[in-house]
């Protein structure tokens, strides 16, 4: 799981050195006050799944680690009855299968 602030994802090349092309080009065809939200919740996806994985950004960086359709991480919209967005939060689990 990952909890991510949507304020820590604003900051100028983020785009560049997180997100993949495609990614990149759902950001932009987004309306701009979509786009902070929609970034964060797309670097929970990441950070959820590497940790899955248990492999974190090792072998990878994240401009590598496509997550709009990975079926594996599922956004978390609430904590209990708390609402995450109103508090500047997203946050995404991944479940990967391991062993035979």
């Amino acid at each position: 799981m990952d909890l991510t602030a949507v304020a820590t994802v604003g900051f100028k090349g983020f785009d560049d050195v997180a997100l993949t092309p495609g990614e990149r080009q759902m950001i932009d065809g987004l309306p701009a006050g979509n786009r902070r939200v929609a970034r964060a919740r797309l670097w929970a996806r990441k950070e959820a799944l590497v940790k899955a994985l248990g492999t974190g950004f090792s072998d990878r960086g994240p401009d590598a680690v496509e997550v709009l359709s990975d079926h594996r991480v599922t956004d978390l919209l609430s904590v209990g009855d708390e609402s995450l967005e109103p508090l500047g939060l997203v946050a995404a689990v991944a479940v990967v299968a391991v062993g035979p």
